[in-house]
C-alpha cells in the first residue's frame, strides 16, 4: 500500500487503505470510534465538510512525504519454503517505510518502522527472540551512506544509530524537525 502527503483527501489512496486496516496498518482515528472510515464529516461543533481533512476525521497513517506499508509472515509450511529447517512461529511483522523530500535534513533518510506481532502458534510469550535487518550498506558508495535505527517505546526515547558518517545532523537535527514535518499527528505515539 502506497500513500503520499499530497494525496486527495478521502480519495483513492486513502480509500485503498481501508484493506490495509483490515491487515493491521495504523491510522488516524480522529473521531475516536475504533474503526477506519475516510469520509469528509461535519465537525463536532457544526464545522461544515470542505473536503479537506480535519482532525476530527480519520486518515490514513501517512508519515514523511511517501510512505509505503506491506505485511508479512511466518505461516508458510515449512515444506513450501526455500529455507526449511524451522517449523513456523506465528510470526507477523507488519512494515511502514516511510521518507521526506521537503525537508532537507531527512532527504536522504528512509525510515522503516516495524511492528511485530506473535500470533502463538507455538508458545504465547516468546522469551529468546533475534530480529535483524540486512542492508548493503555500500549502496551508493561507502561514504555516502547513513544507517539509522532508531527505537520508540513508551517509557523512554533510547536511540541506537548505526552509521558511517558523523552523527552531528542527527543530534543536532533529528528530533527538532521531525517533530515539524508533515504526517506527524498531535500527541502520537509510535509504539502502538
Amino acid at each position: 500500500y502506497k500513500l503520499r502527503y499530497d494525496d486527495q483527501p478521502f480519495g483513492q489512496s486513502w480509500q485503498d487503505w481501508s484493506d490495509a486496516v483490515t491487515l493491521g496498518a495504523d491510522f488516524y482515528d480522529g473521531d475516536g470510534d475504533g474503526i477506519y472510515v475516510p469520509e469528509d464529516k461535519i465537525g463536532p461543533n457544526g464545522e461544515p465538510m470542505n473536503g479537506q481533512w480535519d482532525s476530527w476525521e480519520d486518515r490514513p497513517d501517512i508519515l514523511g512525504n511517501e510512505t509505503l506499508w506491506c505485511v508479512y509472515h511466518d505461516g508458510v509450511p515449512s515444506n513450501q519454503r526455500r529455507w526449511n529447517t524451522v517449523e513456523p512461529q506465528g510470526i507477523e511483522i507488519r512494515q511502514t517505510v516511510f521518507a521526506y523530500s521537503s525537508v532537507e535534513e531527512l532527504k536522504d533518510i528512509i525510515f522503516i518502522r516495524y511492528r511485530i506481532k506473535n500470533h502463538g502458534m507455538v508458545t504465547n510469550k516468546m522469551t529468546e527472540v533475534y530480529f535483524g535487518v540486512w542492508v548493503d550498506p555500500d549502496l551508493g558508495g561507502a561514504r555516502t551512506i547513513l544507517l539509522v535505527v532508531i527505537h520508540f517505546c513508551k517509557a523512554a526515547l533510547p536511540i541506537t544509530m548505526v552509521q558511517i558518517r558523523s552523527t552531528e545532523i542527527i543530534h543536532r537535527h533529528f528530533f527538532k524537525v521531525f517533530s515539524k514535518v508533515p504526517g506527524i499527528y498531535p500527541r502520537r505515539n509510535f509504539c502502538g
